[in-house]
């Protein structure tokens, strides 16, 4: 999947004309910006990257078999497997997808790019743009305008300071 040579500053307002990359269900590869994307297609589709599984690997990735779904749904650490558990378990979710969609654009001319954890679908037809990264990782797109564009609802999740002794 290319994600694009010329990426538009998402900068405020102008995240809505940041470039936006799915897979449908048929594993076509789709493009289109954020104001334009169609977030039920997006939910009905599969995952944008691979979740990969190594040896010492500090995260716990996995399948879950999700009844919301029908089918089993990725996660790549224990944390995002809670939240599909979670979500699994809320009658107010109708779809869940894992990686659901790249976002890819500027921001004050540093090149961004982001894919949530989940995307949620919820029966009133509104959407949760779930991510367990931190919000000021210099590759993600702010999470701030996300909502702002009217087409979220935020569940961000951070992982838990580290315990020391």
């Amino acid at each position: 999947m290319s994600l694009g040579a010329t990426l538009p500053d998402v900068g405020g307002a102008r995240l809505v004309n940041t470039a936006c990359y799915y897979v449908s269900r048929d594993g076509d590869e789709q493009s289109t910006t954020f104001r334009d994307v169609r977030l039920d297609a997006v939910a009905d589709g599969l995952p944008v990257r691979p979740i990969h599984s190594f040896a010492g690997e500090r995260h716990y990735p996995g399948v879950f078999w999700s009844v919301t779904t029908g089918d089993h749904v990725w996660y790549e650490s224990l944390l995002e497997h809670d939240r599909l558990l979670l979500a699994d378990y809320d009658p107010d979710v109708v779809g869940i997808a894992a990686q659901p969609m790249w976002l890819v654009g500027k921001d004050n001319g540093d090149a961004r790019r982001h894919v949530p954890d989940l995307l949620l679908a919820l029966s009133n037809g509104n959407f949760i743009w779930s991510t367990s990264n931190r919000p000021n990782s210099p590759n993600m797109v702010d999470h701030r305008m996300v909502i702002e564009s009217g087409n979220f609802t935020a569940s961000v999740r951070h992982p838990p300071p580290a315990r020391t002794r």
